[in-house]
C-alpha cells in the first residue's frame, strides 16, 4: 500500500460546517487561525491508531 495516502484528513469547510452548525455563522479569519492551531494538539491520532491495531490485529 503506498504509505503517502491519506487515511483521513479535515478541511477548513468541515470547520465552517461545524462553526455553521453551532455558530450559525461561520468564523472569520483570525478565528478560524486559532481554531486550526489549537486543532492539531487536541486531535488524539496516535491514540486512535494504536487502539485499532490493539483490537484488529492477530497479534492481541
Amino acid at each position: 500500500m503506498d504509505t503517502r495516502k491519506h487515511i483521513y484528513y479535515l478541511t477548513v469547510g468541515d470547520v465552517q460546517t461545524v462553526a455553521q452548525e453551532t455558530l450559525e455563522r461561520e468564523l472569520t479569519e483570525e478565528e478560524l487561525k486559532r481554531v486550526v492551531d489549537k486543532l492539531r494538539d487536541k486531535i488524539q491520532w496516535y491514540d486512535a491508531i494504536e487502539d485499532v491495531i490493539d483490537r484488529e490485529t492477530i497479534a492481541h
